[in-house]
């Protein structure tokens, strides 16, 4: 594999110039056309702001779906996640039955649902879980004679492992320690998916919400552009 060629100071140099000449050129049509760039420059300043709302929620979730799987690997024994594993998957809509310790042959928890039967296996890991294991699954799968199977872990997988999973004849979903924090969360109303976490903002419609965003959208596009507009044409205006 070829390696990746460093950004030379040239390189730099006429990226920077590219740069300058682009702004300059956007800044002319700008003062050729002050109402279109006044009314972009606004569209673009509103979606850089719900982009970066949108971005520190994506971040708030994450962060809880960390501390729950953290707390599912410090505060539970094995046992323990195997049943907290069952009752998040009954609160998704399956019938979830926690096998013996001593004759669970592999399945730790047997899920049915339409009729059919899925097998679960419970890792309560610090380290990324490999190969053997997944292909160890597979086989309490086969024996078992069922076609699907979910393995949650509160770590990770390696890439051999999700490469495992996917050659597998059997049909394999794998949930980290992440996903199954989230999934904990969900069905227990402990993450907040509000666009604004503020509880006014939580205890708001649908509607309401897609209401304020909208009108938050159009004054900002309104309010940047209006400032945008006088200040090009002033620009304009001296210029000549």
């Amino acid at each position: 594999m070829a390696k990746k060629r460093r950004l030379s100071q040239h390189d730099g140099e006429t990226l920077l110039l590219a740069i300058i000449i682009a702004v300059f050129y956007a800044f002319k049509k700008a003062l050729e056309q002050p109402i279109l760039a006044s009314v972009i420059l606004g569209i673009v300043i509103a979606s850089i702001v719900l982009a970066v709302l949108l971005i520190a929620r994506s971040r708030r979730m994450r962060r809880a779906n960390m501390l729950a799987r953290y707390s599912l690997y410090v505060e539970y024994s094995p046992i323990e996640f195997e049943h907290i594993t069952a009752e998040i998957f009954r609160q998704l809509g399956f019938d979830a039955k926690v096998t013996p310790a001593s004759a669970d042959e592999g399945l730790d928890v047997i899920l049915s649902r339409t009729g059919s039967q899925i097998g679960v296996q419970c890792k309560q890991h610090k380290h990324p879980i490999g190969p053997a294991p997944i292909r160890e699954f597979i086989g309490a799968l086969a024996a078992a004679d069922l076609d699907e199977g979910y393995f949650v872990t509160t770590s990770n997988f390696t890439d051999a492992a999700k490469q495992a999973s996917r050659k597998s004849p059997i049909k394999i979903h794998l949930i980290p320690g992440e996903g199954i924090g989230e999934l904990q969360n969900r069905v227990k109303g402990l993450i907040n998916t509000d666009l604004i976490a503020r509880p006014w903002w939580g205890q708001l419609f649908n509607w309401q919400k897609g209401v304020l965003i909208m009108l938050f959208y159009i004054s900002v596009v309104t309010i940047v552009g209006t400032i945008s507009y006088i200040a090009l044409t002033t620009i304009k205006w001296n210029a000549r």
